[in-house]
């Protein structure tokens, strides 16, 4: 597995504290999609390994990519990938009008915004340095604000602070699917 998507507690207090995250069992509001959170095949670009029961996703091409089955509108949320690899991955937060290819993933558009530990930068279209590197067995938190339009990752629970701000991230109706891509070597 390259990656595991978890849900649930968040692991630091400090993050917790910090980012007031809402969205646990019951509270949908801000929030599109099912209760259960999938990844369903038909958001699948590249070669992907997906273990439903799991939601463990492998990468099989370069830069394959694929979308949960839930979006946000408002409020503050957050989704955690714990790592099977150290390689070259981009997790993070995309709109449903995304578009995803054999090449490029979630960053690689201007509605899409990632952050990657190899290499140790954030991505929207562009990569700037951000973050520190991951290894794995890392807890990569991937959180948005929508109120306040920022988006920030943690690292085993310790915030990296944020990553994208409003000027960066569009306003109004910014429905966010959460995404994972990962370069295979």
């Amino acid at each position: 597995d390259v990656v595991r998507v978890t849900h649930g507690d968040l692991r630091s207090p400090e993050v917790r504290a910090s980012f007031n995250v809402h969205g646990g069992p019951g509270a949908f509001l801000g929030r599109i999609g099912p209760a259960a959170v999938t990844f369903p095949t038909s958001s699948a670009r590249g070669q992907i390994e997906l273990d439903r029961a799991t939601l463990a996703v492998r990468s099989l091409a370069n830069f394959s990519s694929l979308r949960a089955n839930v979006a946000v509108t408002a409020g503050r949320w957050m989704y955690e990938v714990e790592l099977c690899t150290s390689g070259v991955i981009q997790v993070g937060w995309a709109t449903a009008k995304t578009r995803f290819t054999h090449e490029e993933g979630v960053g690689d558009a201007p509605d899409s915004f990632a952050y990657d530990g190899r290499r140790v930068c954030r991505w929207n279209r562009f990569k700037t340095n951000y973050g520190e590197r991951w290894e794995c067995g890392d807890v990569i938190g991937c959180l948005i604000d929508m109120d306040e339009r920022t988006i920030s990752f943690s690292r085993n629970g310790r915030s990296l602070g944020v990553a994208f701000t409003r000027d960066a991230i569009p306003g109004e109706s910014f429905g966010v699917a959460q995404a994972a891509t990962e370069a295979y070597y």
